[in-house]
């Protein structure tokens, strides 16, 4: 037998897209502040850059090892709490 998986409610989907979007402004925002465009940030990082830009874009949810990549690449450090 296949386990059920919970459905998630509409509010837990809203606020994973709003988090999503955070990401992907602070992305952005660290990428353009170096100067970068998507191109040198993909090669850094060995991402598509199609990826990155559905990401900056807000149409992707970002995995975290997306994310760690993005960091490194980046030089910066990723927090977030733990609820």
């Amino acid at each position: 037998m296949i386990p059920r998986v919970p459905q998630r409610n509409r509010m837990e989907v809203m606020t994973d897209k709003v988090e999503a979007k955070i990401i992907a402004a602070k992305i952005k925002e660290a990428r353009e502040e170096r100067g970068w465009d998507i191109t040198n940030l993909a090669m850094r990082a060995r991402i598509c850059e199609s990826h990155i830009q559905k990401i900056e874009n807000g149409d992707y949810c970002i995995s975290i090892d997306v994310l760690n990549k993005l960091a490194k690449a980046l030089n910066i450090t990723i927090t977030f709490p733990l609820n």
